[in-house]
């Protein structure tokens, strides 16, 4: 598989990396609808473009 190919989901354990929140802080903000999370079989992942969504959004309020 090609490494140079941009990912469009993260882990809980790489969005917790990037976005330096504890994973209860995620899925709070899961909670109230701020950060959409996407289940994909048994696990839960971040879409690339929801957490983007989400980072921009926490910078205006």
């Amino acid at each position: 598989m090609d490494s140079n190919l941009p990912k469009v989901a993260y882990s809980m354990a790489e969005t917790t990396f990037i976005t330096s929140l504890k994973k209860t802080s995620l899925y709070k903000h899961a909670r109230d609808g701020s950060l959409r999370l996407t289940r994909v079989g048994r696990r839960t992942v971040v879409l690339h473009d929801d957490l983007m969504a989400f980072l921009r959004n926490r910078g205006n309020g």
